[in-house]
């Protein structure tokens, strides 16, 4: 998520670069529902005094409205069809969720 949140940011910096304002959060999708909670709410637990300082980057992001996170469940990620190998089935529902079918 850290580092899809700088391709995000840098992208947002370019655009804003030329002159075109960005007024809503870039949508940011995410199958960690604990990464989420975590980004929107800071206090500090015992459980979370591991986490560095990645997660103060991601909640910044999120304070400062340049993204919205928001929960996206494994079987609805379409970008797996171009990063892991899958079953035939699974295969066809996401090439048809691309509309390549």
């Amino acid at each position: 998520m850290t580092n899809t949140l700088k391709d995000i940011l840098w992208l947002q910096n370019l655009v804003a670069e030329i002159h075109v304002p960005i007024t809503m959060p870039t949508p940011l999708h995410c199958d960690n529902q604990g990464a989420i909670t975590l980004t929107h709410n800071n206090k500090f637990h015992l459980r979370t005094k591991h986490i560095d300082i990645r997660y103060h980057f991601i909640w910044e992001a999120v304070e400062n409205d340049h993204v919205l996170l928001s929960y996206c469940p494994m079987d609805a990620m379409v970008v797996d069809v171009l990063t892991k190998a899958l079953l035939h089935l699974k295969l066809l529902r996401f090439i048809e969720m691309l509309g390549l079918l």
